[in-house]
Order: structure tokens, then C-alpha cells, then sequence
């Protein structure tokens, strides 16, 4: 009886430990539900901040490998530039030197046959 002027006044008592409440039993029971839903979902959540600080990390790491791998690979692009300049650059210099060796040859074949010639046209 006394259970039935209460809930007039919108107060219940709680079952186990005969406490007042301002909400209905049933409506108790399903904010429950609402409360175990929510701490599910923010667990839930949690664990996908997790797991998606995980992928970012190991992002991370897979973009730091490809910059060090970048630039090595820029490094050895700019040694074989330079290399093959440098090759560039022999390979003019062994040619100069070919060419001042044939104009000496040149010259030296000249004197030679003009001295034949001095010779040979001295003898007549």
C-alpha cells in the first residue's frame, strides 16, 4: 500500500536495497541497457583509436624507409652523373691529346721530308 503512494508521487523503491528512485523500475532497467551500450560503444571506439594509431605508426615507419630509400637512391643517381661526366671529361682529354699527338707527327713528318729533301737535293 504504502508501494502505491509513492509511485503516485513518482518515487519507487528499489528492490534489493529498499531505496527511493524517481524512475519506474522498467525505465531503470532500460537505461541500464543504455548505459551498457554506450560503455560498449566507447570501448569499441577506444579500440578503433587504437588500431587506427597502430596503422598511423606503421605508416610512419613505412614513409620513413621510403624517404632514406629516396635518397640513397638520389645519391647514386648523382655518382653516376658525375661518374659519367667525369668519363665525359677523359674521354675529351685522351682525344685532345690524340689530336696534339697527330699534329706533332705532322710536323715532325714535314721537317723529316723537308730535311730528305735538303738532303737528297743536295746529293744532285
Amino acid at each position: 500500500m504504502g508501494d502505491e503512494y509513492l509511485s503516485q508521487a513518482g518515487l519507487y523503491l528499489h528492490e534489493y536495497t529498499r531505496g527511493l528512485r524517481l524512475l519506474h523500475p522498467d525505465h531503470h532497467s532500460i537505461t541500464y541497457d543504455v548505459i551498457r551500450q554506450c560503455d560498449q560503444y566507447l570501448k569499441d571506439a577506444y579500440d578503433f583509436d587504437d588500431v587506427g594509431r597502430i596503422i598511423l605508426e606503421r605508416f610512419e615507419l613505412i614513409r620513413a624507409r621510403l624517404e632514406q630509400e629516396r635518397m640513397e637512391v638520389i645519391g647514386k643517381r648523382n655518382r653516376l652523373q658525375m661518374e659519367a661526366t667525369e668519363r665525359n671529361a677523359a674521354r675529351l682529354a685522351l682525344k685532345a691529346l690524340i689530336q696534339a699527338k697527330k699534329d706533332h707527327l705532322e710536323r715532325l713528318t714535314q721537317y723529316y721530308e723537308s730535311l730528305r729533301d735538303l738532303t737528297t737535293g743536295g746529293d744532285d
